[in-house]
């Protein structure tokens, strides 16, 4: 599963060189049926970022199921921002 993940921010840094100022203020990556944790996502912006400081989350999306209340999972999340 890694290897989607760098290739999908492979793909946004070429997008983000040659639109900086989309990429300056906040980047938010969003993972569906990986089996991995957010902190994956947020090891990987945090490194992607290092140089520009500013602060990395990282999170996990879920459904609040009405009959028994429990979190059903749905997507993890990472988001930098300057």
């Amino acid at each position: 599963m890694t290897g989607r993940i760098e290739l999908v921010f492979n793909r946004f840094d070429l997008i983000a060189a040659e639109l900086p100022e989309m990429a300056a203020a906040v980047t938010l990556r969003t993972a569906y049926a990986i089996q991995a944790s957010s902190l994956t996502l947020y090891h990987a912006l945090k490194e992607q970022f290092k140089n520009l400081g500013g602060q990395v989350a990282c999170g996990e999306l879920v459904t609040i199921e009405k009959s028994a209340g429990r979190a059903i999972s749905n997507a993890i999340f990472a988001r930098w921002s300057a």
